[in-house]
C-alpha cells in the first residue's frame, strides 16, 4: 500500500492483442495501465461498480449503454454501475482505468 514502482509491477496478458498492468490498488480503488493492439475487442461487460478509463493514445471505438463514440488521446468516459460498455482499438493505443472496486459507500 502506498507506493507502486512500474519496475515492480508484473505484466497480466489478457489475449494476443491486449495486455495490462495493475499499477495501483488500495481498498477502495485501482488503477491499471491497458495496452491494446489494433483489432484488440473487449466484449460488452456490466459491472456492479462504476470506473473511469483515459485515453492516453491510439483510437477506440467505445460503445456505452447503446452510444458509441469515437476516444482518442486525452478524451475519457466515465462508466457508470450496472451499465453496459465494450470497446474496440482502432490503432495500437494505451488506456489508463480506475475502478472503485464497488467498496465505496
Amino acid at each position: 500500500m502506498g507506493f507502486f514502482f512500474d519496475k515492480d509491477i508484473g505484466t497480466d496478458i489478457i489475449d494476443s492483442k491486449s495486455k495490462r498492468k495493475i499499477i495501483a490498488e488500495g481498498e477502495e480503488l485501482t488503477s491499471s495501465h491497458l495496452y491494446a493492439e489494433a483489432g484488440s475487442v473487449f466484449t460488452e461487460k456490466r459491472k456492479p461498480y462504476s470506473g473511469i478509463a483515459i485515453i492516453l493514445s491510439g483510437q477506440f471505438e467505445f460503445t456505452l449503454d447503446g452510444d458509441t463514440a469515437l476516444l482518442s488521446a486525452g478524451d475519457s468516459v466515465y462508466i457508470p454501475p450496472d451499465v453496459p460498455y465494450s470497446f474496440v482499438c482502432l490503432g495500437r493505443g494505451e488506456v489508463i482505468t480506475v475502478i472503485n472496486n464497488g467498496r465505496l459507500q
